[in-house]
């Protein structure tokens, strides 16, 4: 009798274990690997979910301090304005590779190419010490993150200011699209950089 429930024991405890394995390969899958060896073309179309009307509101009149990582990340971004930077035509995620050239360019420790998925650049932003700020605290050059449906569901952005109910910001809209300046209805969350060079 006891061989019997030692193996009905160790026959659960390996499929408590192959369940386990297989829900984080699973979920390793869906959120981190997928992206780069699919393509996901459904990432611009996340892009292009969140692409709101063009802002009222010239760049050049929004007041920053230019001392600050926030003020520098703000100047670089204005800096891409009209220009694509997606690479080689790949339907990755283009917003996130636009923020983090922004962000290298600044001088923030982030790998250009390596980052092209917006919850790979919110990790990086907190593993660096960035402080997660609410939407009432964010000022120029702050990174925002919107949210729709779904882990695809997300756009990057560098925040400018407010026009009523949307957030507007510095971003590129989607796949071959040059930078813009946009107002967004989705905010999830915003991030400040503390240290650049």
């Amino acid at each position: 009798m006891s061989t019997l429930s030692e193996t009905l024991i160790r026959a659960a405890i390996v499929i408590i274990v192959l369940v386990v394995v297989g829900w984080g390969v699973l979920l390793l899958w869906n959120n981190y690997l997928k992206p780069y060896f699919q393509g996901i073309p459904e990432f611009e179309y996340a892009a292009q979910e969140y692409e709101g009307p063009d802002s009222t509101v010239s760049v050049d009149s929004i007041q920053y301090s230019s001392s600050t990582c926030p003020g520098k990340i703000f100047e670089r971004a204005k800096q891409y304005l009209g220009i694509d930077v997606t690479r080689d035509g790949n339907p990755k995620s283009a917003c996130a590779r636009f923020v983090s050239k922004v962000l290298y360019d600044v001088g923030f420790p982030i790998k250009v190419g390596s980052f092209d998925y917006v919850p790979n650049i919110e990790d990086k932003l907190l593993k660096e010490g960035s402080q997660k700020i609410s939407k009432n605290s964010l000022q120029p050059g702050d990174i925002v993150v919107g949210r729709g449906s779904g882990a695809s569901g997300r756009h990057v952005f560098i925040f400018t200011h407010f026009e009523g109910t949307y957030v507007c910001g510095i971003g590129e809209p989607g796949m071959s699209k040059p930078v813009k300046h946009q107002c967004n209805p989705s905010f999830y969350a915003g991030y400040r950089i503390t240290k650049c060079k």
